[in-house]
Protein backbone atom coordinates (compact mmCIF):
# COMPACT_ATOMS: atom_id res chain seq x y z
CA UNK A 1 0.00 0.00 0.00
CA UNK A 2 1.45 3.49 -0.87
CA UNK A 3 1.94 5.78 1.61
CA UNK A 4 -0.21 8.69 0.50
CA UNK A 5 -3.30 6.03 0.34
CA UNK A 6 -1.93 4.93 4.05
CA UNK A 7 -2.49 8.70 5.08
CA UNK A 8 -5.89 9.16 2.89
CA UNK A 9 -7.23 5.76 5.24
CA UNK A 10 -5.84 7.37 8.66
CA UNK A 11 -7.74 10.13 7.81
CA UNK A 12 -10.83 8.42 6.96
CA UNK A 13 -10.09 6.38 10.39
CA UNK A 14 -9.98 10.16 12.31
CA UNK A 15 -13.17 11.22 10.59
CA UNK A 16 -14.93 7.95 12.16
CA UNK A 17 -14.03 9.55 15.87
CA UNK A 18 -15.29 12.50 15.50
CA UNK A 19 -19.21 13.42 15.64
CA UNK A 20 -21.62 10.59 15.25
CA UNK A 21 -23.45 9.87 11.60
CA UNK A 22 -26.42 11.35 10.79
CA UNK A 23 -29.62 9.79 9.99
CA UNK A 24 -30.64 10.02 6.25
CA UNK A 25 -31.76 13.21 4.47
CA UNK A 26 -31.55 15.69 1.65
CA UNK A 27 -29.09 18.13 2.09
CA UNK A 28 -29.68 21.72 2.11
CA UNK A 29 -27.78 25.12 1.89
CA UNK A 30 -25.82 25.89 4.73
CA UNK A 31 -27.15 29.41 4.54
CA UNK A 32 -30.56 28.30 4.73
CA UNK A 33 -29.88 25.59 7.47
CA UNK A 34 -28.33 28.51 9.84
CA UNK A 35 -31.68 30.35 9.60
CA UNK A 36 -33.31 27.47 10.50
CA UNK A 37 -31.18 26.75 14.17
CA UNK A 38 -31.52 30.83 14.18
CA UNK A 39 -35.20 30.54 14.57
CA UNK A 40 -34.73 27.52 17.15
CA UNK A 41 -32.66 29.79 19.07
CA UNK A 42 -35.30 32.74 19.27
CA UNK A 43 -37.98 30.34 20.32
CA UNK A 44 -35.30 28.58 23.26
CA UNK A 45 -34.35 32.12 24.18
CA UNK A 46 -38.44 33.10 24.92
CA UNK A 47 -39.04 29.60 26.53
CA UNK A 48 -35.83 28.87 29.46
CA UNK A 49 -34.95 25.92 29.48
CA UNK A 50 -36.02 24.30 25.79
CA UNK A 51 -33.46 21.59 24.76
CA UNK A 52 -36.16 20.30 21.90
CA UNK A 53 -35.27 21.05 19.35
CA UNK A 54 -31.75 20.41 19.37
CA UNK A 55 -30.06 23.13 16.98
CA UNK A 56 -26.92 20.79 16.85
CA UNK A 57 -29.42 18.04 15.41
CA UNK A 58 -30.73 20.54 12.14
CA UNK A 59 -28.27 18.81 9.77
CA UNK A 60 -30.70 18.21 6.08
CA UNK A 61 -33.97 19.12 4.77
CA UNK A 62 -35.91 16.48 7.00
CA UNK A 63 -34.34 17.58 10.43
CA UNK A 64 -34.60 21.21 9.91
CA UNK A 65 -38.90 20.45 8.57
CA UNK A 66 -38.98 18.78 12.07
CA UNK A 67 -37.29 21.65 13.81
CA UNK A 68 -39.44 24.25 12.33
CA UNK A 69 -42.78 22.39 12.99
CA UNK A 70 -41.80 21.51 16.66
CA UNK A 71 -41.22 25.36 17.12
CA UNK A 72 -44.39 25.64 15.32
CA UNK A 73 -46.07 23.93 18.20
CA UNK A 74 -43.74 25.04 20.62
CA UNK A 75 -44.93 28.47 19.99
CA UNK A 76 -48.58 28.08 19.23
CA UNK A 77 -48.93 26.19 22.80
CA UNK A 78 -47.23 29.01 24.68
CA UNK A 79 -49.70 31.39 23.09
CA UNK A 80 -52.71 29.66 24.39
CA UNK A 81 -51.52 28.94 27.39
CA UNK A 82 -50.47 32.64 28.38
CA UNK A 83 -46.87 31.91 28.62
CA UNK A 84 -44.57 33.26 29.07
CA UNK A 85 -45.52 35.67 31.86
CA UNK A 86 -44.14 38.61 30.67
CA UNK A 87 -47.60 39.73 28.70
CA UNK A 88 -47.87 41.56 25.41
CA UNK A 89 -44.41 41.79 24.52
CA UNK A 90 -43.45 38.17 24.66
CA UNK A 91 -46.88 37.63 23.11
CA UNK A 92 -45.68 39.46 19.92
CA UNK A 93 -42.14 37.89 19.77
CA UNK A 94 -44.02 34.31 19.80
CA UNK A 95 -45.93 35.79 16.44
CA UNK A 96 -42.18 37.15 15.07
CA UNK A 97 -41.05 33.25 15.50
CA UNK A 98 -44.15 32.38 13.94
CA UNK A 99 -43.62 34.21 11.18
CA UNK A 100 -39.97 33.37 10.66
CA UNK A 101 -41.04 30.01 10.52
CA UNK A 102 -43.31 30.49 7.80
CA UNK A 103 -40.43 32.31 6.46
CA UNK A 104 -38.18 30.01 6.53
CA UNK A 105 -40.15 27.45 5.59
CA UNK A 106 -40.73 28.79 2.57
CA UNK A 107 -37.20 29.54 2.05
CA UNK A 108 -36.17 25.43 2.49
CA UNK A 109 -38.76 24.45 -0.22
CA UNK A 110 -36.87 27.08 -2.37
CA UNK A 111 -33.58 25.65 -1.77
CA UNK A 112 -34.74 22.43 -2.25
CA UNK A 113 -36.82 23.22 -5.68
CA UNK A 114 -32.96 24.88 -6.61
CA UNK A 115 -31.47 21.72 -5.27
CA UNK A 116 -33.63 19.86 -7.68
CA UNK A 117 -33.40 21.98 -10.72
CA UNK A 118 -29.55 22.08 -10.34
CA UNK A 119 -29.45 18.02 -10.05
CA UNK A 120 -31.40 18.10 -13.71
CA UNK A 121 -29.28 20.47 -14.88
CA UNK A 122 -25.81 18.70 -14.11
CA UNK A 123 -27.93 15.74 -15.65
CA UNK A 124 -28.35 17.46 -18.88
CA UNK A 125 -24.83 18.62 -19.12
CA UNK A 126 -22.95 15.99 -18.65
CA UNK A 127 -25.00 13.64 -20.62
CA UNK A 128 -23.29 14.79 -23.13
CA UNK A 129 -20.04 14.46 -21.73
CA UNK A 130 -21.13 10.29 -21.10
CA UNK A 131 -22.32 10.31 -24.92
CA UNK A 132 -18.70 11.46 -26.43
CA UNK A 133 -16.53 8.44 -24.69
CA UNK A 134 -16.10 5.60 -26.61
CA UNK A 135 -15.73 2.69 -24.18
CA UNK A 136 -17.23 1.03 -21.60
CA UNK A 137 -14.11 2.01 -19.68
CA UNK A 138 -14.51 5.46 -20.24
CA UNK A 139 -18.11 5.62 -19.62
CA UNK A 140 -17.67 3.93 -16.23
CA UNK A 141 -14.86 6.30 -15.26
CA UNK A 142 -17.01 9.40 -16.19
CA UNK A 143 -20.21 7.88 -14.35
CA UNK A 144 -18.47 7.80 -10.93
CA UNK A 145 -17.34 11.26 -11.45
CA UNK A 146 -20.80 12.29 -12.34
CA UNK A 147 -22.29 10.71 -9.48
CA UNK A 148 -19.64 12.84 -7.67
CA UNK A 149 -20.79 15.81 -8.89
CA UNK A 150 -24.44 15.28 -7.73
CA UNK A 151 -23.36 15.54 -3.87
CA UNK A 152 -22.47 12.37 -3.01
CA UNK A 153 -18.99 12.07 -1.49
CA UNK A 154 -17.56 8.55 -3.42
CA UNK A 155 -18.20 6.88 -6.41
CA UNK A 156 -17.52 3.17 -7.69
CA UNK A 157 -18.28 1.87 -10.96
CA UNK A 158 -18.56 -1.97 -11.11
CA UNK A 159 -19.10 -4.73 -13.96
CA UNK A 160 -20.51 -8.36 -13.38
CA UNK A 161 -19.33 -11.19 -15.06
CA UNK A 162 -20.19 -14.88 -14.41
CA UNK A 163 -22.07 -13.68 -11.34
CA UNK A 164 -18.44 -11.97 -10.14
CA UNK A 165 -17.93 -8.65 -9.08
CA UNK A 166 -15.19 -6.46 -10.95
CA UNK A 167 -14.12 -2.84 -9.52
CA UNK A 168 -13.56 -0.80 -13.08
CA UNK A 169 -13.70 2.85 -11.64
CA UNK A 170 -13.55 4.89 -8.52
CA UNK A 171 -13.66 8.63 -8.06
CA UNK A 172 -12.90 10.66 -4.74
CA UNK A 173 -12.80 13.95 -5.76
CA UNK A 174 -11.03 15.17 -2.38
CA UNK A 175 -8.85 12.15 -1.99
CA UNK A 176 -7.04 10.79 -5.91
CA UNK A 177 -4.56 8.36 -4.00
CA UNK A 178 -7.16 6.88 -1.86
CA UNK A 179 -9.31 6.38 -5.28
CA UNK A 180 -6.36 4.59 -6.47
CA UNK A 181 -5.85 2.86 -3.65
CA UNK A 182 -9.29 1.75 -3.37
CA UNK A 183 -9.31 0.39 -7.15
CA UNK A 184 -6.36 -1.46 -6.75
CA UNK A 185 -7.56 -3.68 -3.72
CA UNK A 186 -10.98 -4.25 -5.80
CA UNK A 187 -9.15 -5.05 -8.83
CA UNK A 188 -7.45 -7.61 -6.93
CA UNK A 189 -10.00 -9.63 -5.02
CA UNK A 190 -13.40 -9.86 -7.47
CA UNK A 191 -16.37 -11.00 -5.50
CA UNK A 192 -18.85 -13.64 -6.22
CA UNK A 193 -21.93 -12.04 -5.84
CA UNK A 194 -24.57 -14.10 -4.80
CA UNK A 195 -23.69 -14.35 -0.81
CA UNK A 196 -23.80 -10.40 -1.10
CA UNK A 197 -26.71 -7.54 -0.92
CA UNK A 198 -25.76 -6.89 -4.32
CA UNK A 199 -27.54 -10.07 -5.05
CA UNK A 200 -30.74 -8.38 -4.49
CA UNK A 201 -29.91 -6.05 -6.76
CA UNK A 202 -29.46 -8.66 -9.31
CA UNK A 203 -32.33 -10.01 -8.62
CA UNK A 204 -34.78 -7.23 -8.42
CA UNK A 205 -32.76 -5.10 -10.95
CA UNK A 206 -33.47 -2.12 -8.63
CA UNK A 207 -31.07 0.32 -5.71
CA UNK A 208 -30.28 -0.79 -2.60
CA UNK A 209 -29.49 0.97 0.06
CA UNK A 210 -26.93 -0.73 3.21
CA UNK A 211 -26.88 0.81 6.35
CA UNK A 212 -24.56 -1.47 8.53
CA UNK A 213 -21.62 -2.06 5.93
CA UNK A 214 -19.04 -1.45 8.62
CA UNK A 215 -20.29 -4.61 10.37
CA UNK A 216 -22.42 -6.59 8.02
CA UNK A 217 -21.06 -9.64 6.61
CA UNK A 218 -22.80 -9.52 3.09
CA UNK A 219 -20.50 -6.70 2.03
CA UNK A 220 -17.59 -6.71 0.00
CA UNK A 221 -15.14 -6.96 2.72
CA UNK A 222 -11.68 -6.48 1.57
CA UNK A 223 -13.33 -3.03 -0.41
CA UNK A 224 -15.39 -2.19 2.76
CA UNK A 225 -12.16 -2.20 4.50
CA UNK A 226 -9.53 -0.08 2.70
CA UNK A 227 -12.92 2.26 2.01
CA UNK A 228 -13.86 2.75 5.72
CA UNK A 229 -17.32 2.28 4.52
CA UNK A 230 -19.91 2.80 6.88
CA UNK A 231 -23.35 3.36 4.91
CA UNK A 232 -23.81 3.14 0.70
CA UNK A 233 -26.15 3.32 -2.21
CA UNK A 234 -25.87 0.95 -5.08
CA UNK A 235 -27.56 0.88 -8.29
CA UNK A 236 -27.70 -1.83 -10.89
CA UNK A 237 -26.17 -0.64 -14.58
CA UNK A 238 -28.67 -2.80 -17.36
CA UNK A 239 -28.35 -4.23 -20.34
CA UNK A 240 -31.50 -5.91 -22.36
CA UNK A 241 -33.60 -6.98 -19.37
CA UNK A 242 -29.76 -7.90 -17.50
CA UNK A 243 -27.76 -6.84 -14.41
CA UNK A 244 -24.15 -5.65 -16.32
CA UNK A 245 -22.66 -3.89 -13.47
CA UNK A 246 -23.11 -1.64 -10.47
CA UNK A 247 -22.04 1.91 -8.99
CA UNK A 248 -22.06 2.39 -5.47
CA UNK A 249 -21.60 5.86 -3.91
CA UNK A 250 -21.28 7.01 0.06
CA UNK A 251 -21.64 10.82 2.08
CA UNK A 252 -18.38 9.22 4.07
CA UNK A 253 -17.18 13.06 4.25
CA UNK A 254 -20.47 14.28 5.23
CA UNK A 255 -20.80 12.01 7.68
CA UNK A 256 -24.18 10.72 6.89
CA UNK A 257 -26.00 7.51 6.78
CA UNK A 258 -27.53 6.93 3.05
CA UNK A 259 -31.29 7.12 2.70
CA UNK A 260 -34.33 7.09 -0.29
CA UNK A 261 -33.54 10.48 -1.71
CA UNK A 262 -29.85 8.93 -2.22
CA UNK A 263 -31.58 5.88 -3.75
CA UNK A 264 -33.21 7.59 -6.29
CA UNK A 265 -30.84 10.04 -7.37
CA UNK A 266 -28.03 7.26 -8.04
CA UNK A 267 -30.99 5.03 -9.81
CA UNK A 268 -31.27 8.34 -12.48
CA UNK A 269 -27.67 8.11 -12.59
CA UNK A 270 -27.60 4.46 -13.30
CA UNK A 271 -30.33 4.95 -15.85
CA UNK A 272 -28.48 7.01 -17.75
CA UNK A 273 -25.21 5.24 -17.97
CA UNK A 274 -27.60 2.12 -18.84
CA UNK A 275 -28.69 3.86 -22.04
CA UNK A 276 -25.59 4.43 -23.31
CA UNK A 277 -24.02 1.25 -21.77
CA UNK A 278 -24.87 -0.58 -25.04
CA UNK A 279 -23.34 1.24 -27.75
CA UNK A 280 -20.67 1.80 -25.88
CA UNK A 281 -19.90 -2.05 -25.46
CA UNK A 282 -20.71 -2.50 -29.05
CA UNK A 283 -17.48 0.13 -29.60
CA UNK A 284 -15.68 -2.01 -27.71
CA UNK A 285 -16.78 -5.20 -29.54
CA UNK A 286 -15.96 -3.16 -32.76
CA UNK A 287 -12.70 -2.08 -31.54
CA UNK A 288 -11.29 -5.72 -31.35
CA UNK A 289 -13.00 -6.67 -34.87
CA UNK A 290 -10.99 -4.19 -36.22
CA UNK A 291 -8.11 -5.14 -34.10
CA UNK A 292 -8.54 -8.65 -35.20
CA UNK A 293 -8.84 -7.67 -39.18
CA UNK A 294 -5.96 -5.25 -39.31
CA UNK A 295 -3.76 -8.08 -37.83
CA UNK A 296 -5.32 -10.83 -40.52
CA UNK A 297 -5.06 -8.42 -42.91
CA UNK A 298 -1.15 -8.35 -42.31
CA UNK A 299 -0.70 -12.10 -41.86
CA UNK A 300 -2.37 -12.74 -45.14
CA UNK A 301 -0.56 -9.84 -46.90
CA UNK A 302 2.33 -11.60 -45.76
CA UNK A 303 1.74 -15.04 -47.14
CA UNK A 304 0.08 -14.10 -50.39
CA UNK A 305 3.84 -12.28 -51.12
CA UNK A 306 5.23 -15.72 -51.46
CA UNK A 307 2.58 -16.77 -54.44
CA UNK A 308 2.03 -16.34 -57.22
CA UNK A 309 -1.67 -15.12 -58.57
CA UNK A 310 -4.12 -18.16 -58.10
CA UNK A 311 -7.40 -18.21 -60.39
CA UNK A 312 -9.93 -20.82 -58.90
CA UNK A 313 -11.67 -22.90 -61.27
CA UNK A 314 -15.61 -22.74 -62.25
CA UNK A 315 -17.64 -25.86 -59.98
CA UNK A 316 -17.48 -28.98 -61.81
CA UNK A 317 -20.49 -29.52 -64.09
CA UNK A 318 -20.80 -25.39 -64.77
CA UNK A 319 -23.03 -22.46 -62.95
CA UNK A 320 -25.92 -24.50 -63.61
CA UNK A 321 -24.46 -27.26 -61.81
CA UNK A 322 -23.14 -25.70 -58.67
CA UNK A 323 -26.95 -23.66 -58.28
CA UNK A 324 -28.36 -27.04 -58.05
CA UNK A 325 -26.15 -28.24 -55.56
CA UNK A 326 -27.04 -25.41 -53.38
CA UNK A 327 -30.45 -25.63 -53.97
CA UNK A 328 -30.52 -29.23 -52.92
CA UNK A 329 -28.82 -28.27 -49.72
CA UNK A 330 -31.92 -25.95 -48.54
CA UNK A 331 -33.84 -28.68 -49.37
CA UNK A 332 -32.41 -30.53 -47.00
CA UNK A 333 -33.55 -27.73 -44.27
CA UNK A 334 -36.62 -28.96 -42.47
CA UNK A 335 -39.38 -26.40 -43.73
CA UNK A 336 -41.08 -26.39 -40.40
CA UNK A 337 -37.80 -24.38 -38.73
CA UNK A 338 -38.54 -21.28 -40.57
CA UNK A 339 -42.04 -21.15 -38.77
CA UNK A 340 -40.87 -20.48 -35.23
CA UNK A 341 -42.36 -19.01 -32.48
CA UNK A 342 -41.97 -15.35 -31.60
CA UNK A 343 -39.37 -14.54 -28.88
CA UNK A 344 -41.99 -12.78 -27.30
CA UNK A 345 -43.57 -16.50 -26.63
CA UNK A 346 -40.71 -16.97 -24.31
CA UNK A 347 -40.45 -16.50 -20.50
CA UNK A 348 -38.42 -13.54 -18.79
CA UNK A 349 -36.40 -15.62 -17.91
CA UNK A 350 -36.08 -17.74 -20.97
CA UNK A 351 -35.29 -14.33 -23.01
CA UNK A 352 -32.53 -13.83 -20.25
CA UNK A 353 -30.91 -17.35 -20.68
CA UNK A 354 -31.21 -16.99 -24.81
CA UNK A 355 -29.25 -12.97 -24.37
CA UNK A 356 -26.73 -15.02 -22.46
CA UNK A 357 -26.48 -18.11 -24.66
CA UNK A 358 -26.44 -15.74 -27.33
CA UNK A 359 -23.37 -14.05 -26.20
CA UNK A 360 -21.53 -17.35 -26.41
CA UNK A 361 -21.88 -18.10 -22.57
CA UNK A 362 -22.02 -21.66 -21.44
CA UNK A 363 -24.66 -23.24 -19.10
CA UNK A 364 -22.02 -23.07 -15.96
CA UNK A 365 -21.81 -19.50 -16.83
CA UNK A 366 -25.43 -18.78 -17.13
CA UNK A 367 -26.37 -20.55 -14.00
CA UNK A 368 -23.94 -18.31 -12.01
CA UNK A 369 -25.04 -15.00 -13.58
CA UNK A 370 -28.99 -15.85 -12.71
CA UNK A 371 -27.96 -17.27 -9.52
CA UNK A 372 -29.70 -20.80 -10.27
CA UNK A 373 -28.77 -24.64 -10.94
CA UNK A 374 -26.85 -26.09 -14.07
CA UNK A 375 -29.86 -28.15 -14.29
CA UNK A 376 -32.11 -25.55 -14.19
CA UNK A 377 -30.39 -23.30 -17.10
CA UNK A 378 -30.62 -26.53 -18.93
CA UNK A 379 -34.26 -27.03 -18.84
CA UNK A 380 -34.25 -23.49 -19.59
CA UNK A 381 -32.79 -23.97 -23.18
CA UNK A 382 -34.48 -27.57 -23.80
CA UNK A 383 -37.65 -24.50 -23.42
CA UNK A 384 -36.01 -22.42 -25.45
CA UNK A 385 -35.01 -24.88 -28.54
CA UNK A 386 -38.78 -26.41 -28.19
CA UNK A 387 -40.44 -23.12 -28.54
CA UNK A 388 -38.29 -22.00 -31.30
CA UNK A 389 -38.19 -25.24 -33.09
CA UNK A 390 -34.50 -24.61 -33.19
CA UNK A 391 -32.68 -28.34 -33.25
CA UNK A 392 -29.38 -26.44 -31.29
CA UNK A 393 -28.36 -23.42 -29.50
CA UNK A 394 -26.63 -22.29 -32.43
CA UNK A 395 -30.09 -22.21 -34.47
CA UNK A 396 -32.12 -20.81 -31.55
CA UNK A 397 -29.70 -17.49 -31.12
CA UNK A 398 -30.12 -17.00 -35.12
CA UNK A 399 -33.57 -17.13 -35.24
CA UNK A 400 -33.54 -14.67 -32.31
CA UNK A 401 -31.42 -12.33 -33.88
CA UNK A 402 -33.73 -12.69 -37.08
Amino acid sequence: MSEAATSSISVGRLNELGEPWSLPGCPVQLEVLQEVRDTVRAMQFLVLQLADPDVDEVVDVRTATAALSRVWQLAIGAIDAGQPDAGVESRRKLLEVLGRVRNVEARLREAQARERERASDFFQQTMSELENTESTEALLQRATEVVCGLGFDRAIASTLQDGMWFTNAVCIPTDEAWATEILRVGGAHPQKVSSLFESVMVRGKKAICVTAASTDERIHRPLADVSRVHSYVAAPILQKGLVVGFIHADRYFQRRYVGEPDRRLLTQAARSVSHLWQRNALLDRLGVIQSGLASLSDTATGAADGYADITMPPPAGGVGRANSFMRSQLDTYPRQAVRFAPASSLSTRESEVLRLMAAGETNSAIAARLFVTDETVKSHVKQILRKLHARNRAEAVAKWLA
